[in-house]
């Protein structure tokens, strides 16, 4: 019955399709390809709480007994079937931000973060709602050399700007900046 790849959850459930249903318990990639064949645009719909498939498969949004690392295939998948998914935020009261700010914050691999930034470049010169840059979220992660390497390629500018441009948050005396993947305060 392929209709039912386009049948979403009871609203309760909050789960959306069956892809959303899929990528929150970590489905892996020939699970994911089935699903996106039988229904294209599942990439496209978010769930109840404004969540696209891309954000679950950057392990944001999951069971904690679900976490683990993010599969470059389903990623790939889904950029393909959707690539206007890298530049969709989130709904603010999730606090997940643009696919880029989760995949940072879950430590995903290059492969992962080259895919995203090939998808939506601009993302690397994007602050999360803390006004941290993307390049401050993988130095402080300690994220693999190829991911600050690429985040650099894509916005150089991030290795001058300060931790935080909120002037609600400290002096402008008091700002860090990064360096590398060590943070000095000036």
């Amino acid at each position: 019955y392929p209709d039912a790849a386009s049948m979403p959850a009871k609203e309760s459930t909050g789960l959306g399709l069956p892809l959303h249903a899929a990528l929150y318990t970590r489905a892996g990639p020939e699970v994911v390809a089935a699903l996106l064949l039988a229904y294209p645009d599942a990439a496209s719909k978010p769930d109840g709480d404004g969540l696209h498939p891309l954000h679950y498969s950057l392990g944001m949004h999951v069971p904690s007994d679900q976490t683990g690392k993010v599969e470059p295939e389903v990623v790939a998948a889904l950029l393909l079937a959707y690539p206007d998914a890298a530049s969709m935020p989130a709904k603010e009261s999730t606090g997940l931000g643009l696919p880029l700010h989760a995949a940072l914050y879950t430590r995903a691999g290059p492969e992962v973060v080259a895919a995203l930034l090939f998808a939506y470049p601009d993302a690397a010169s994007m602050p999360y709602k803390d006004y941290r840059m993307p390049l401050h979220y993988a130095a402080a992660s300690k994220a693999e050399p190829e991911v600050v390497k690429a985040l650099l390629l894509a916005y150089p500018d991030a290795a001058s700007k300060p931790l935080h441009t909120n002037p609600n948050v400290r002096g402008e005396g008091d700002m860090g900046r990064f360096v590398g993947s060590v943070c000095l305060w000036a």
